[in-house]
């Protein structure tokens, strides 16, 4: 496979190739960095595209060594992430993915490799809109919940097709101004991850890769919780993905028995929901919403209550008078988070 190219037509100033000249912010002159990952900060580049290049820091805000550098840019592994963007395109289509595309350039250090370029699309990232727009994150997708239907089996299809889950999450995703859109502009580099936990040597990144899998497909069954889809509905969207359960189920036993193989146990930390839950339920099996309630306020003190925490609580008082377990106050929750 050789590496594609945006075409050039020769029609616009701003089709590639042209030079590396990102944007710049009128009153410091240095470039505009509109987003950072662990691999990448992402850079205006000229008027419709946007640049992903290296990130020459780590996520503790280390140098970069020349090594991992290299690593990144390798020819090789430009191909493998631009086939995984070929069947994350068809998979979900253009109006809810935004591909990335390769040129060969030179990057901020004048060091010829290849670069990722996307498309720049005007809109609000969905994970900063929770807490303002939407209260949490069940009303976001049921406000977005036909989009929401598309995009969910999408990353369930994007499993069975990879053999691990999507980096999905609302910081990952772009609600275009234009369209209206729900825009996938980040989904990870699924082949690569495959490759670490497929490897026999156990080494962190090994646990590291099968510890985000795990919390990804928690996260997609949240999703699709949040969606409360009618079998009909359900038997639609399979269907339209040619996915089954039985398909998803296999997937998942492939992970279990991958890591059981390895002999890694997955270290479980404690959240704040846990932490609340534990510390108010001690031995008990049971408490009352009431005296949930009493201890949230307690714990919160003074601090501001966000949205989400005051339909928590209104919820949990109205259960002033239920005794439930743990799984049931945990459960709404999160539900309302």
């Amino acid at each position: 496979m050789s590496i594609e190219h945006i075409p050039n037509t020769g029609q616009n100033d701003n089709e590639f190739p042209f030079s590396y000249l990102p944007s710049k912010d009128t009153e410091t002159d240095e470039e505009k960095i509109i987003g950072k990952g662990w691999e990448s900060q992402v850079k205006i580049l000229g008027h419709d595209w946007v640049l992903k290049e290296v990130n020459p820091n780590t996520s503790t805000g280390e140098p970069r060594s020349q090594e991992m550098l290299d690593f990144l840019r390798n020819p090789d592994r430009v191909k493998k992430m631009q086939s995984d963007q070929n069947k994350l395109e068809t998979i979900f289509g253009k109006e809810h993915f935004a591909r990335s595309y390769f040129v060969l350039g030179k990057d901020q250090h004048d060091k010829e490799g290849y670069m990722l370029v996307q498309k720049f699309i005007p809109g609000k990232v969905l994970g900063e809109l929770i807490g303002t727009e939407y209260v949490n994150t069940q009303e976001m997708v049921s406000k977005n919940r036909e989009q929401f239907m598309d995009i969910v089996w999408g990353v369930k299809k994007s499993f069975i097709e990879f053999g691990v889950p999507l980096d999905f999450h609302p910081g990952n995703v772009i609600r275009s101004d234009t369209t209206g859109n729900l825009i996938i502009m980040d989904a990870g580099f699924p082949s690569e991850e495959d490759e670490v936990i497929k490897i026999h040597l156990v080494t962190k990144r090994t646990q590291d890769a099968f510890k985000n899998s795990y919390e990804r497909l928690e996260r997609i069954s949240r999703y699709e919780k949040f969606l409360q889809l009618t079998p009909e509905e359900k038997d639609i969207l399979d269907k339209k993905y040619n996915i089954t359960d039985l398909d998803y189920q296999k997937r998942l036993q492939d992970i279990d028995k991958s890591r059981l193989a390895k002999g890694i146990e997955l270290d479980v930390e404690e959240g704040p929901v846990d932490k609340l839950l534990n510390n108010i339920f001690g031995e008990r099996q049971e408490v009352t919403g009431q005296e949930l309630y009493e201890y949230a306020l307690k714990v919160l003190g003074a601090t501001p209550q966000t949205e989400a925490q005051k339909k928590i609580l209104e919820e949990i008082k109205n259960q002033g008078s239920f005794f439930g377990d743990r799984l049931h106050w945990k459960q709404i929750i999160e539900n309302l988070s």
